[in-house]
């Protein structure tokens, strides 16, 4: 019986070594400074069919995280905190090239009433309050948050952060090993719902009852961006 105690106490330390390590083939990146000389409509999502996230007056120096078609994720104050939205990548004026968009898929409820954000930050401005089983696209984890995408009560789709624990993967989800949840994580990933199966030391070491690589068509992530800010 006390070997078998160790056993499983064993497997269960080296799961979370693993989570711990940093995901092969992925590299934290630095967002590029920029500015909008002219101003900027802001929107939650790439596009106008996104709801409204207000304006940047123009010359207002922000941070250009990522690129998607058109538009580009930024970060920028507000309030005397930080907020990202979307702004049309030609309103912007950049020091330097910004990375394409990475995203997951992935289908999700909510698994409680919860707080959408403007940022990955409990302090930053409130976009939603989703209640309990809304439905939800999670696009990327970052640290203990999930950057979802879901629909407005103005019927126009939003984006934004959600503490990771109040949404759980709907099906046999599987994130690839590269957007694994951060480490020491192992309760919120089985409270998401979400197995990360992809690798075969994992396959071996798996703490859930069952293992799958669904959705293998599902890019890596790319590691969160790492905001170099002054004062």
């Amino acid at each position: 019986m006390r070997a078998r105690h160790f056993t499983n106490a064993l497997a269960h330390t080296l799961v979370l070594a693993l989570l711990a390590l940093p995901a092969l083939g992925t590299a934290a990146h630095a967002a590029v400074p920029a500015s909008v000389p002219s101003g900027a409509a802001l929107y939650t999502g790439p596009g106008e069919s996104y709801a409204a996230a207000g304006e940047l007056a123009a010359d207002t120096a922000v941070y250009a995280i990522e690129t998607e078609g058109d538009w580009t994720l930024i970060d920028f104050p507000r309030d005397g905190g930080r907020a990202r939205a979307y702004a049309a990548t030609q309103s912007l004026s950049m020091d330097g090239a910004v990375r394409e968009a990475n995203l997951l898929s992935v289908q999700a409820t909510t698994a409680a009433a919860g707080t959408l954000y403007a940022s990955p930050d409990e302090n930053a401005g409130i976009l939603a309050e989703p209640g309990i089983m809304t439905p939800v696209t999670i696009l990327r984890m970052e640290g203990d948050f999930a950057f979802i995408e879901m629909d407005g009560s103005q019927g126009q789709r939003l984006r934004g952060w959600t503490p990771a624990s109040t949404v759980g993967a709907t099906g046999a989800a599987a994130f690839p090993c590269s957007a694994r949840p951060n480490a020491g994580s192992m309760k919120r990933r089985r409270t998401m719902g979400i197995r990360c199966c992809s690798c075969p030391r994992e396959r071996k070491l798996s703490a859930t009852a069952s293992c799958t690589t669904a959705l293998p068509s599902l890019p890596a992530m790319a590691a969160p961006a790492i905001l170099r800010r002054t004062n």
